[in-house]
């Protein structure tokens, strides 16, 4: 992420400076969960149905 914002933009920026600034923009950081191998198709489809752009948007 360092070096796309210094090529792309010619800034430097720390990592605790990047971290911050994407906070500020609404992103946070999320540990990656469990897989559900064997769960049932039900609980599957359920979780199916939220998406990501309903968090962000």
């Amino acid at each position: 992420m360092q070096l796309f914002i210094q090529n792309r933009f010619g800034v430097s920026m720390s990592r605790t400076g990047i971290l911050r600034m994407l906070y500020r923009m609404g992103f946070r950081y999320q540990r990656s969960g469990y897989k559900l191998v064997k769960a049932n198709a039900a609980y599957i489809s359920f979780f199916d149905t939220f998406s990501l752009t309903k968090h962000f948007c």
